[in-house]
């Protein structure tokens, strides 16, 4: 059995903001880089320099301006986020795993229970240097710091989602 004991800190909370940004998020960044590059093509085809300048100038403009929202937007939440989370910020968080099942036990002043789920609940897992993120949905995920660990290893949680996960489902970054 591995179990992880998880209280989320407005620290935990920023790195999972900025995970999301630099790896979950991505289609949104290809967007973004699509969106710049086809201005950029289309002032390649102007008939003089100037519009060519212009086009590079203001896609500079645009992926400053995009990644000054990122950071403006993931201050907010991280500041905001005992008041907009009132039940994650005062939560702790036992998530223990098998070969069968995830169960995890929440108690707080706000929230008190159990759920256990299967493993197939997981859109997708992302291990990095310091975490595991574990996506039940889009845009919702469960944080695991590895120093969080309390019985196992993240060596242990690793294998077990690399037997319990489809291949794509299961990604490291280091």
């Amino acid at each position: 059995m591995i179990e992880v004991k998880n209280h989320i800190t407005p620290a935990i909370y920023r790195r999972f903001c900025w995970f999301g940004v630099r790896y979950h998020n991505r289609k949104i960044n290809r967007i973004v880089f699509v969106l710049c590059l086809l201005y950029l093509i289309l002032g390649v085809f102007s008939t003089d320099i100037g519009s060519l300048i212009q086009a590079i100038v203001t896609d500079i403009i645009v992926a400053a301006l995009m990644l000054s929202i990122y950071i403006v937007s993931i201050s907010r939440m991280v500041k905001n986020f005992p008041q907009n989370n009132p039940m994650a910020a005062d939560a702790i968080d036992i998530f223990s795993f098998d070969d069968e099942r995830i169960n995890i036990e929440t108690s707080g002043e706000l929230q008190n229970g159990t759920i256990e789920f299967s493993y197939d609940i997981f859109f997708n897992v992302y291990e990095t240097k310091d975490s595991f993120y574990l996506y039940n949905s889009n845009l919702t995920a469960y944080l695991l710091p590895k120093s969080d660990f309390t019985q196992g290893t993240p060596e242990e949680l690793r294998q077990l989602f690399q037997t319990k996960l489809a291949t794509d489902k299961f990604k490291i970054y280091h």
